[in-house]
């Protein structure tokens, strides 16, 4: 929603945010949507 803005101001902080607590409880989408963005490390 944030990331692109539908029904909510586009706000790449806060979609960062969101992305990284679904990331964390092992959400295959988010973590791949991270890892596009150089926001996190592949794992080795």
């Amino acid at each position: 929603m944030y990331a692109q803005g539908r029904g909510v101001p586009e706000d790449a902080a806060e979609a960062v945010r969101w992305f990284r607590r679904a990331a964390e409880q092992d959400h295959a989408r988010a973590q791949w949507w991270l890892r596009l963005r150089g926001l996190v490390e592949n794992d080795p």
